[in-house]
């Protein structure tokens, strides 16, 4: 099993911001109800620290990307992220993944 993987404070600054707009612009298309928001707000923080930790990600590009790349990552590292090893299920790659 993977340990929680340590991040710095801004990076989780920026990860809540990036929640924050995808929570915004979910709730704007009515993909999800108000009373989902704080749990899901809660899980996506969460696999987005561990999917950053794991698998860098340009978190500075994210809080100004389209709606749908922005969607596309976070919804599909909610759904694709393997938390035991922080990897990706089904060859989920982010569009937003540090480029080597």
């Amino acid at each position: 099993m993977s340990s929680f993987p340590d991040v710095s404070m801004e990076d989780v600054e920026t990860i809540a911001a990036v929640v924050q707009r995808t929570l915004i612009l979910l709730e704007n298309q009515g993909l999800i109800d108000a009373d989902r928001v704080p749990g899901l707000r809660m899980e996506l923080n969460m696999d987005l620290t561990m999917a950053h930790g794991h698998n860098p990600l340009r978190l500075e590009e994210m809080l100004t990307a389209r709606p749908g790349d922005l969607t596309h990552d976070v919804l599909g590292i909610h759904q694709n992220l393997n938390r035991r090893t922080g990897g990706f299920r089904e060859c989920f790659q982010p569009r937003f993944a540090v480029r080597s």
